[in-house]
Parts: C-alpha cells; structure tokens; sequence
C-alpha cells in the first residue's frame, strides 16, 4: 500500500468534513460517510484483515473523528469549527501515514510514531467527548446516568489503546483500565454538579486523563520516580488551576 493513500484519505476527510460544515442538509450524511472512509483506510492499512490489531489501531482515529464531529455539531463558531476539522484531518492523517508505513514500509517507520500521534489523539478524543457530555446535559437535559454509561465506554476503550500501542500486556493492564475508568467517571460524575462551562470541565478530566495514564505506564514500566510524579502533578495543577482561575461559572 503506498503512502501517498493516506493523502488521499486526508483529502477525502477534508472534503467530507467541510461539505457537511458548508451544507448543514448533508451534515449527518457526509459524517457517516466519513467515518465509514476512515474504517476502510485503517482496514486497508493493516492488510485488509479484520483482527484484533485492525480493532485496536481503530479505537483512537474512529473515536477522535466520531469526538470530534458531535464538537463541531455543538459549536457556534465558524473558526472553531473549520480549525476542527483541520486538527481531525491532520490527526488522522498522520496516523494512518505511520500505521500504513508500520504495516507495509518498515524500513522507514520511527520507532514509537504511532505511540506519539495517538497519544495526542486519545488526549483530544477526551476533550471533545467530555465537552459533548456537558452539552448533552445542558441543553437536551439527558440522565446523568446514560451519560456516566458512555463516558464509561469513551474512557475504558480510549486507555484501553493506550496501553495497548504501547505494547503492554493485557494481563498487566487490565485492573490499570478499570481503575483509572472509574476515577475518570467519579470526577466527571462531580462535575455534572458544578456550575462550569462545558469546555472547563472537559479540560480538568482532559488533565486529569493524562495524568493517569502517564502515571500508571511509568508504574507498570517501573519508572515512577519522584521528579517523574511531580512533573505530571505540577502540569496537571497548573492546568487545573488556569482553568479554573480564567473559567466563567454558568
């Protein structure tokens, strides 16, 4: 499979993303369209085969894009949409660049390329779902507890991948999924009670989401030293804080 396909799928995403932005009639059609495009370029990416990997490699690009269109669907702003779309596009792109040179151009493949474009894209798949969690709730007043079901889904399948990519076994890893799972829900569950603005409480599960799993990949990999934790807690404090400090209360 040559490179230059992912191009073409970048193209074709571009295309399908705008049509349904400059038509909002084809809006939900050029969505499916989409995604479905995605599913066959990853599917092709990994030799045409329908096996655990294809799954796997499809849970970060599938959810980021699929993240990413419910967010362009709830914002009001023509530039933030457009910059969306552009982010997705560029996203996936890159991603389906590595996973066709991984799977049929080793020779040029960078080790820990795909790790690094997905972890940028599971970090961005957070933000966007949990923002279109908190609009769900305040605008379509859905129950608080279809939301934590599908937030539950979002989180376990998203750190899921994470470890994963990274190739760490599921053994390991397993109870690491359902306990950062579970500490995601509670804080999002908290939040549901907060008077913040959607995108606020979307950046303090983001962080807290890197937080987690950048923690426990050092545990498991016995790395976690001391300026390893307060790294981490330092970056995620100071997120937290300037959201918290710079966030207007609904």
């Amino acid at each position: 499979m040559p490179l230059y396909f992912a191009y073409l799928y970048g193209l074709l995403t571009l295309a399908g993303l705008e049509i349904g932005l400059i038509k909002p009639t084809f809006f939900v059609w050029s969505s499916v369209i989409t995604l479905l495009v995605n599913i066959l370029f990853i599917w092709l990416a990994v030799r045409a085969k329908f096996s655990l990997n294809f799954w796997n490699f499809l849970i970060s690009p599938f959810l980021f894009l699929l993240g990413g269109i419910f967010f362009i669907s709830f914002s009001d702003n023509l530039i933030v949409q457009h910059l969306s779309i552009l982010f997705l596009t560029v996203g996936n792109t890159i991603f389906i660049y590595w996973l066709i040179t991984h799977s049929y151009h080793k020779y040029k493949y960078k080790k820990h390329s795909l790790s690094n474009i997905s972890r940028i894209i599971n970090i961005s798949t957070i933000f966007f779902w949990f923002t279109t969690f908190s609009n769900l709730y305040a605008f379509f007043r859905l129950p608080t507890w279809s939301l934590i079901f599908l937030a539950a889904l979002i989180s376990y399948f998203l750190i899921y991948q994470f470890f994963s990519i990274n190739k760490i076994k599921w053994s390991t890893t397993k109870i690491f999924v359902l306990i950062l799972s579970g500490i995601i829900l509670e804080f999002f569950y908290i939040l549901t009670w907060l008077p913040l603005l959607s995108m606020v409480k979307a950046i303090l599960i983001t962080s807290l989401y890197y937080f987690l799993t950048s923690l426990a990949r050092h545990y498991i990999e016995s790395t976690l030293a001391r300026t390893v934790y307060l790294r981490y807690s330092l970056i995620t404090g100071f997120i937290w804080l300037l959201a918290l400090l710079s966030a207007r209360w609904e």
